[in-house]
This record gives C-alpha cells, sequence and structure tokens, in this order.
C-alpha cells in the first residue's frame, strides 16, 4: 500500500488504488489465467482450447495491454511482477524496486507460500531459468502444459534439500535476469525484509528511499 499512500495509481493483488475500471479488469483477467494455467491446464494436462498456448499467450498479452494503457503508476507482487519482460517491451524506461532478501530464506518462503502456483519449464535447459520467463516455457507449444509444470508437482521427484537447492540457486538467477534487463538508472534494490531489523533512522532513510523513486513509470 506505500505506493496507494503516497497518492500513486498501484495494484496488486490483494490491494489497489485505480480509479479506473480498466486497470482492475485487466488484473482480473490475469490472475483467472494465472490459476486456470496452474489448476487447469498443468495439474488436469488440459488440452483443450482454453488452454491451447496460442489463446493463453493473446490473452495475458491484451490483460497486461488493459492495465498499462489506463495510467497506472505502480505495479507490485506476483503474478504482476512475473511479466517484467512485457512490461519492458511496452515500455523500456520503466523504473524497478527490487526488493533483496537472504536467498535461502527467499527459497524456504517460495516453497512454503508457492509450491502449488509457482511454474516450471519441463525441459531442463530451462529449469533454473528466473520465473520471470515462464511464458518463454509457452512459446513454440500447442499446449500450456506441454512445457510447463508446477513446484509442487516437479517437488515429488526430488528431496527437500534439492529442492531448496535450486530454489536459492533460481533467487541469485533471478536478480540477475533483473539486473541484466533493466537499464542501471532505472533499478533501485532496497531490502526490505530486513526492514524490522533495522533502527528508526535506517527505517526512516529507507523510506525516504522509496518516495524518491515512487512513482513505476509505466505510461500509455
Amino acid at each position: 500500500t506505500f505506493g496507494c499512500n503516497l497518492g500513486n495509481t498501484q495494484i496488486h493483488y490483494g490491494s489497489h488504488c485505480a480509479p479506473e475500471k480498466g486497470p482492475l479488469e485487466g488484473l482480473t483477467d490475469l490472475i483467472d489465467l494465472h490459476f486456470l494455467i496452474h489448476q487447469e491446464c498443468i495439474a488436469k494436462q488440459l488440452r483443450e482450447p482454453k488452454c491451447r498456448t496460442e489463446t493463453v499467450l493473446d490473452q495475458f498479452r491484451a490483460a497486461l495491454i488493459t492495465i498499462a494503457t489506463h495510467g497506472v503508476q505502480v505495479v507490485a507482487d506476483n503474478p504482476l511482477v512475473s511479466f517484467l519482460p512485457q512490461w519492458l517491451e511496452l515500455n523500456p524506461d520503466l523504473k524497478v524496486m527490487m526488493t533483496l532478501r537472504n536467498p535461502e530464506e527467499w527459497a524456504l518462503s517460495r516453497i512454503h507460500h508457492n509450491r502449488s502456483h509457482l511454474t516450471r519449464c519441463k525441459n531442463k535447459a530451462q529449469q533454473s531459468a528466473s520465473h520471470l520467463f515462464y511464458l518463454d516455457c509457452m512459446q513454440g507449444t500447442e499446449y500450456v502444459s506441454d512445457n510447463l509444470t508446477t513446484l509442487k508437482e516437479q517437488a515429488a521427484s526430488i528431496s527437500r534439500e534439492e529442492m531448496l537447492r535450486q530454489e536459492t540457486l533460481r533467487m541469485a538467477i533471478h536478480c540477475k535476469a533483473v539486473i541484466d534487463m533493466v537499464q542501471e538508472e532505472n533499478l533501485h534494490e532496497l531490502c526490505l525484509f530486513d526492514y524490522d531489523q533495522q533502527s528508526a533512522e535506517e527505517q526512516d532513510l529507507l523510506e525516504e528511499e522509496m518516495r524518491d523513486i515512487y512513482p513505476l513509470a509505466l505510461e500509455q
């Protein structure tokens, strides 16, 4: 809610401050697609029209454009941030706030909270890729499930230790992917997960920095 408190138009899967219906309709479409992929197309291995790759990708693009062309200044959290490559196509000067965290703590949190709706490429050459590229796993396939699985399904065949190792590595790959694709002057790295352990002075400095770099530049 930080962006909303500063008067920005922000959308997040759980909270928002968008005066127009357009962004919220786009967000609803995006979340519906996200759950369709995980709960229907992947979990049930459906080979039906609604799970055809071309159809799903077209719907994703339409939802992203709807959000980006209705005055939204800030997008936050999954699934919205999973489409950073697509947001950058719409606006190469997008400003990005990347939160930093101990890689193993991040991995444990992902495994605990998100295993049922974190996607993985079936193609072994793509399995270590950042989760930012999950639309890329669909490219060249007929149906979504042809090259997408979930962390939960993948976890059934590997030990918890191996899963933790893979997710910790993925954190490093993810951060590098963000650094590589975002212009240096537009990337801001913040240690928000350590906020509660910081002194009042450090918290004030962090909040001041956040005020300086808001809003994100998602323009029409």
